[in-house]
């Protein structure tokens, strides 16, 4: 019986050896691995399925190092996608300038009431209030209206990111899981 150590040269104890270590999609990964350690410096390698599935993938392959990374990033980007969808930014804004309009309609109401009963002094320091409520109330509205834009940023923000790491996925992952498999081969059985 013939056990492959790794010590012996030859393409073929090589493609065995990454055989059994990737047991899946074995031509694929005997080609990426061969173009990764047969070049000097930083190779461009593209793995669709890492890129598409990334952490999910790292964990069915065993690259815990990439899985966490991936998923803390990935995770990342999707809050940011949540909090421009359904984040409701601006709400209390909203809230505060509803709040603002009743309070204004009362005391409207109050100086047109004061004006019939001919207290004008009265029914001007009640305009006043209100006309000081509307532009508080204007500001709020404003702020909401900023918020809203803030929220498709962040939205936008995040559809990036999220495109960037799948991007990033893509390429590392040939690499992260060749050099797995170089610590598993020198490892002594």
């Amino acid at each position: 019986m013939s056990t492959d150590t790794g010590l012996e040269s030859g393409p073929s104890t090589q493609d065995a050896s990454i055989a059994e270590f990737v047991q899946e999609n074995v031509p694929y990964y005997s080609a990426a691995f061969s173009k990764i350690q047969d070049a000097t410096g930083f190779v461009v390698s593209w793995n669709t399925a890492a890129a598409l599935l990334g952490p999910i993938w790292a964990a069915f392959r065993g690259v815990w190092g990439f899985f966490w990374t991936f998923l803390i990033l990935e995770l990342f980007a999707l809050v940011q996608i949540g909090r421009g969808l359904w984040g409701e930014l601006g709400a209390d804004q909203i809230a505060r300038y509803e709040k603002l309009s009743a309070n204004i309609a009362n005391r409207e109401a109050q100086v047109k009431e004061l004006l019939a009963a001919g207290d004008a002094a009265g029914a001007a320091a009640k305009q006043k209030i209100a006309d000081n409520l509307g532009k508080v109330a204007e500001t709020a509205r404003e702020n909401a209206e900023l918020a809203t834009l803030e929220a498709s940023s962040i939205l936008l923000t995040g559809l990036a990111l999220l495109v960037f790491v799948k991007i990033l996925e893509g390429l590392y992952a040939n690499s992260a899981y060749e050099k797995q498999y170089l610590t598993w081969r020198a490892k002594p059985e």
